[in-house]
């Protein structure tokens, strides 16, 4: 149905009341309406604020978001830092190797010169 009071006399072909006829009128049904009105801008206001704690809601997310985005850009830096210490120690540890290779390989040739001597004294 139609809450149009003019409507609803317009579907029958009776003139709508005017409230020269009913002086009542404006008083019988202002109530109704002033009553709906009200309801309506309670349900606005409690909807504003709703809204407004949503807004707020929103706001700490994209601020935690910002920081979060922040933290990740921190991380991936001291992840980037931490990778290219990880090359050098690898690098290092490469140039250990081969030293120790070059040490082992040195005392052996040592070693080998020792026993030739050794064996030269033992000969003569």
């Amino acid at each position: 149905m139609s809450s149009d009071p003019n409507k609803l006399y317009s579907r029958r072909n009776d003139p709508p009341p005017s409230m020269n006829q009913n002086p009542n009128f404006s008083q019988q049904n202002s109530s109704p309406w002033e009553k709906c009105i009200s309801v309506l801008e309670e349900d606005k206001k409690e909807l504003k604020a709703e809204n407004k704690k949503l807004e707020d809601e929103k706001k700490e997310l994209e601020d935690k978001k910002k920081e979060l985005k922040n933290k990740l850009c921190d991380l991936k830096g001291h992840y980037d830092d931490l990778k290219y210490e990880i090359k050098e120690m690898k690098s290092d540890i490469k140039q250990f190797e081969a030293s120790l290779k070059y040490e082992k390989l040195h005392f052996i040739f040592i070693k080998y010169r020792y026993s030739i001597r050794l064996l030269r004294q033992s000969k003569s």
